[in-house]
């Protein structure tokens, strides 16, 4: 029977992805529907995994920026401890159910040890499942719903926003493998080489303002993730070599089409593309709107940064491809486009007004655009590169390497992240993040208040 063309391309993208959360996940394919199916039981109806996982940062923030900052200055200094786990109940007549949570522990330089730490539980998902029929799927709860073939920047990926958890790596890979959900209902049906996907999303709070790095509490936050009404159809066929996938997204009162394709070249290399594109104001204007609602910026606030509020078709687009060895090294290159990001111009008029005394406003609104473009996983520029390697030594499987990078089309600026992990028994495995950034003073990431910083890892599995 010919393969799913959908899962034959995510299986060799997704190669190494998930070997910094569990050596075991590095063999299972990345999935375009809900969730990831754990392994079936064999003496047990209930399946799943736990651990508890330690890191420790120590970072370093830029003494001079090219814009004031707002105090107080990011914790140089934290230490996170958290219970993760992942459960699957199979029950008779294709129903199942799925759990998925995150409990964390933090303390940080600034909150003021030992007086106070931060507890916060991510109820990442939980949902219910049933085959209604062959190879088709109802599902019921919350959700994290995956789609996209990009690693670095996925444009499809509608359920991306406000959804980031507590984690060492800063691979998007990595962050959209483990995250908070959306409630959500999903049917879904099957077929040999495609797949048709519709579900809807409600709305079950007002949109919060953008959490800091000391937010706690039980909270599952569907406001963040369930704020706004949401729908998407989406249907993936085989085409001969390729793999072609066509979505429509809605969000209130936006409407997003999609695309994406996949096809390999040869044995060792796999290209692909994404592209969507609906009206939408530019990032500048969103932030400032986003802003506004949720009350982080006053509603007598002028706009000082050079904006337009009005809605246009606006394109963002992420292609690239994957080429693997046989000595375990993969390799991934990809260039991002997002039409509602800064221009070249928009940059040199942000760092002119954030420092003109003359402005009070500007300095704080551009450090809020900063937080709103990684609140909602989007570029802040409008092209950049992306690239990664991991290797795992043939020699030495037990070592995981991982590189990442960001470049900035614009002014070369970059951010990038070296990793090694180490998986010393079935029980525990060790990881050392290192990410900084380069760049002249008035570049995207030569200006970001992160210089750099190392986190050293622990995870015991239970």
């Amino acid at each position: 029977m010919k393969k799913t063309g959908v899962l034959l391309i995510l299986a060799a993208m997704a190669r190494g992805v998930h070997a910094q959360i569990d050596p075991d996940l590095a063999r299972i394919p990345d999935m375009v529907t809900a969730a990831e199916p754990l392994p079936a039981a064999r003496d047990s109806d209930i399946t799943g995994k736990s651990f508890i996982e330690d890191a420790a940062t120590i970072g370093w923030n830029r003494s001079t920026l090219a814009v004031p900052f707002p105090a107080p200055m990011p914790a140089e200094r934290q230490n996170r401890t958290t219970l993760d786990a992942a459960y699957q109940w199979t029950a008779g007549g294709g129903l199942s159910a799925s759990w998925s949570d995150r409990f964390n522990i933090a303390e940080a330089s600034d909150i003021g040890l030992p007086s106070h730490q931060m507890l916060r539980n991510d109820l990442k998902e939980g949902f219910v499942s049933w085959e209604a029929a062959p190879q088709t799927y109802l599902e019921l709860g919350r959700i994290n719903h995956r789609q996209g073939v990009s690693l670095g920047y996925s444009p499809t990926d509608y359920f991306k926003a406000a959804t980031q958890v507590d984690l060492s790596s800063a691979d998007p890979s990595v962050l959209r493998a483990d995250r908070l959900g959306t409630a959500m209902i999903s049917g879904q049906h099957v077929w040999d080489g495609g797949a048709l996907t519709l579900l809807f999303a409600p709305k079950l709070g007002h949109q919060p303002a953008i959490p800091d790095a000391t937010v706690d509490g039980m909270d599952p936050r569907f406001s963040q993730t369930n704020n706004r009404p949401k729908a998407l159809l989406s249907v993936s066929e085989d085409i001969h070599a390729f793999t072609a996938l066509a979505s429509v997204y809605r969000e209130g009162e936006r409407t997003q089409f999609g695309t994406e394709l996949t096809c390999p070249i040869g044995q060792s290399v796999i290209a692909y593309g994404e592209w969507s594109g609906g009206r939408r104001p530019d990032l500048i204007a969103q932030a400032f709107e986003f802003g506004k609602q949720t009350g982080a910026i006053p509603t007598a606030a002028p706009l000082v940064l050079p904006t337009s509020p009005a809605s246009r078709f606006q394109n963002a687009l992420s292609v690239g491809a994957s080429w693997s060895t046989a000595g375990s090294l993969t390799v991934n290159l990809e260039y991002h486009f997002s039409q509602a990001g800064l221009s070249r111009q928009d940059w040199k008029t942000l760092f002119a007004a954030g420092s003109n005394p003359q402005l009070p406003f500007a300095a704080q609104e551009i450090w809020y655009v900063r937080d709103y473009a990684n609140y909602q996983e989007e570029p802040l520029s409008r092209g950049r590169g992306f690239v990664r390697l991991d290797w795992r030594p043939p020699a030495n499987p037990k070592i995981d390497l991982s590189m990442i990078s960001f470049l900035s089309s614009l002014d070369a600026s970059s951010l990038s992240q070296f990793s090694i992990n180490y998986f010393y028994s079935d029980k525990i495995s060790l990881g050392v993040y290192a990410t900084f950034t380069s760049g002249a003073h008035r570049t995207e990431y030569g200006s970001s208040d992160l210089s750099g910083n190392a986190i050293f890892q622990i995870d015991y599995y239970l």
